[in-house]
C-alpha cells in the first residue's frame, strides 16, 4: 500500500504528485503478493524489507540477523561500515559509461 502521509518521504516533486494521484489502499499480505513463498519467515523477511518509509524499513544489518537467513548468517563475515555510504558526487553528472566504469573499478 501507499502511506497516507507522503510529505517528507519523496524529494522529487513529479514523483510525489504521481503517488498522490494513486488510490490509497492497505498493504496486501505477502502470502497474496508472492503465493509461491510459503515460508512464514520468508514472508516476514520480505515484509520487513519492502516497507515504503525508509525510517520504518529494517536495515541491512537487522535483515542479516532475520531467522529466514539463519543458515546464511555469519557475524564474523559481515562487516559493518563505520559510517553510512555517502553519495556526494560534488555536483558532477555522470554519463552511463562513467557509471558503468566506476561500478567495475
Amino acid at each position: 500500500g501507499i502511506p497516507d502521509d507522503l510529505d517528507g518521504l519523496i524529494s522529487n516533486d513529479l514523483s510525489l504528485e504521481y503517488l498522490k494521484t494513486l488510490p490509497r489502499s492497505k498493504g496486501k499480505p505477502m502470502s497474496e503478493l508472492v503465493p509461491t513463498l510459503t515460508s512464514e519467515e520468508g514472508q516476514d523477511f520480505l515484509s520487513r524489507m519492502l516497507v515504503f518509509n525508509p525510517a520504518e524499513r529494517a536495515s541491512a544489518a537487522e535483515l542479516l540477523t532475520h531467522p529466514y537467513l539463519r543458515r546464511l548468517h555469519d557475524p564474523d563475515d559481515e562487516p559493518v561500515p563505520p559510517a553510512p555510504f555517502d553519495w556526494d558526487d560534488d555536483g558532477h553528472t555522470y554519463t552511463e559509461a562513467e557509471l558503468r566504469r566506476a561500478f567495475w573499478e
